[in-house]
């Protein structure tokens, strides 16, 4: 009698056992290592992009918290033996410092702050105060030189008339140390991002002012602009001070200072370091991660004479690359 065996096929021959072949199982690993690898390369890109938008926002924000600062900038408390001469330019204290007199009697004034983009490539901007001889006193030293401030005065313009008050970012105290009158940021671009100009890979080396006119009070803005030129020009660093940085040259290298630039924009020399009024600020926003924008920049742009903290605009970076969309495509 015939016995059925389970191992046995209808056909009399062996059941194949169950299970994956060699072939299956590395496709499978090749499929499951191919979606792991996407699922990362999205997240590396989302946390690239989340970056570059961090930095473009927080160099915004930078921006216009200048513009702000200058709307609101009051006398700082000093010394009654510091003072802003009007012949000289030079401020400094000459005592110990221990009798304070109240804000306004000084004859120093803050008129606003210098911007300076440029620093290690494009990778660092810095922002001070500027400091001069006090309006009033300025006009004081001219009835005292027996001549009319108001006729005097009216033909110049401000980079004119600020050359005359002796703005200045850094000053020769005591005729032997050189000092910033007073560094508010010194902000290192995060995420290995940099600002550059229109023209890819070159950096921005860009100094600007934004003040407030002595005369009207209004805000204004002007700027010196040196990007991609041939000249030795470099910002000037703060957090460099030295002796021989109280003059514009050092090491063969000159440096885009407030003073000079003041002094070549009053007498008209079209010189690379002259600050200019009506003058854009174009900045293009570089990420170095290719997963952040794909080689795009976005820009920052600080429309010509800007007056409020509405002057910088965040330009869409999809937009056309004409006037008032992104140039930096």
């Amino acid at each position: 009698m015939l016995m059925y065996n389970k191992n046995m096929t209808k056909r009399g021959g062996a059941r194949r056992a169950s299970g994956f072949t060699i072939i299956e199982v590395m496709l499978s690993l090749a499929v499951s290592g191919l979606v792991l690898v996407g699922a990362l390369i999205g997240v590396s890109s989302t946390i690239a992009r989340q970056r570059y938008r961090d930095v473009i926002e927080t160099t915004a924000a930078l921006l216009r918290q200048q513009y702000e600062y200058v709307s609101r900038v009051q006398i700082e408390q000093r010394t009654e033996d510091e003072v802003c001469d009007s012949i000289s330019g030079v401020i400094g204290t000459y005592n110990d410092g221990s009798n304070m007199i109240g804000r306004g009697r000084s004859k120093c004034s803050v008129y606003g702050v210098v911007v300076t983009l440029g620093l290690d490539g494009g990778k660092r901007m810095q922002t001070a105060n500027l400091i001069g001889t006090e309006y009033n006193a300025y006009r004081d030293s001219l009835i005292a030189a027996g001549k009319d401030p108001d006729e005097e005065i009216k033909t110049m313009n401000d980079l004119q008339l600020f050359h005359a008050l002796h703005l200045t970012d850094v000053y020769n105290k005591d005729n032997s140390t050189c000092t910033v009158t007073n560094l508010l940021n010194d902000e290192t671009y995060r995420w290995d991002a940099s600002i550059e100009t229109t023209e890819k890979d070159v950096p921005a080396k860009v100094t600007f002012l934004i003040v407030r006119s002595p005369r009207t009070g209004a805000i204004h803005t002007y700027v010196m602009d040196y990007s991609g030129r041939a000249s030795a020009y470099e910002p000037f660093d703060y957090t460099a001070i030295a002796p021989g940085l109280c003059s514009n040259t050092q090491g063969g290298v000159l440096k885009a200072t407030v003073k000079d630039g003041l002094s070549n924009s009053q007498n008209n020399s079209g010189a690379v370091n002259s600050f200019q009024a009506n003058k854009e600020v174009k900045l293009c926003i570089k990420s170095d991660d290719a997963l952040a924008t794909f080689g795009k920049r976005r820009m920052i742009r600080i429309v010509a004479d800007g007056h409020n903290s509405s002057a910088v605009e965040l330009v869409d970076m999809d937009s056309d690359g004409v006037r008032g969309g992104n140039e930096c495509q």
